[in-house]
């Protein structure tokens, strides 16, 4: 079962008012531009977002999740792009774009899929404390193991198509390798920025 993190009541409305527009008409070119670049968007006080492009795959790219932590707290980081050159690039532009210290700062992996996972590893070796759920942290620490593969049948994977998706698919080439993280439990509560977040 995937653990994902939900944002609270809180969080949705104070954001609601203040949430920034994701998307541009034609005639807003400079902020397509920036979009591109990726510059972070501010979502509501303390929560911003910037995308990590996904060369190769037809997701195009990842949201990015940020909330600043408050009063020397720490900060938290929601996903981090395949292990890929190019999305470390857009992750690291994102940080110094909000001026993000990995020291202080903990990264939420919301569930195994690379594309969410991938920069985990290098992300902790900057500094960064590394937060996930213990059923898809054991599925990143074996990804070959028996329950990857009775997860990935259970997905809805034609049985004939699992062993390709175990061995030769640019999920394992791009996912993170072992990494080591707090693992988290449904209905665990953490707090970042004022926020209260549960793990579902």
């Amino acid at each position: 079962r995937r653990e994902f993190l939900r944002l609270g009541y809180d969080l949705m409305s104070r954001c609601r008012e203040n949430r920034e527009k994701l998307c541009y008409t034609e005639t807003n070119s400079q902020n397509i531009i920036e979009r591109e670049n990726t510059m972070a968007s501010k979502i509501c006080d303390g929560v911003y977002t910037f995308k990590i492009t996904l060369p190769e795959n037809p997701l195009r790219s990842l949201n990015c999740y940020v909330i600043l932590g408050e009063k020397g707290g720490r900060n938290l980081i929601i996903d981090t792009g395949f292990r890929r050159p190019e999305c470390q690039r857009a992750l690291e532009k994102g940080m110094e774009e909000l001026d993000i210290d990995p020291a202080v700062t903990d990264v939420f992996i919301t569930h195994s899929h690379s594309d969410h996972s991938g920069n985990a590893q290098w992300l902790i070796s900057r500094g960064c404390r590394a937060i996930m759920g213990r059923v898809d942290h054991g599925i990143v620490l074996n990804p070959r193991s028996d329950l990857n593969r009775q997860r990935t049948l259970a997905e809805g994977m034609p049985k004939e198509l699992v062993q390709y998706a175990l061995l030769d698919n640019p999920a394992i080439k791009f996912a993170p390798g072992p990494f080591e993280a707090m693992e988290a439990d449904a209905g665990d509560v953490m707090s970042y920025g004022g926020f209260q977040l549960e793990c579902v």
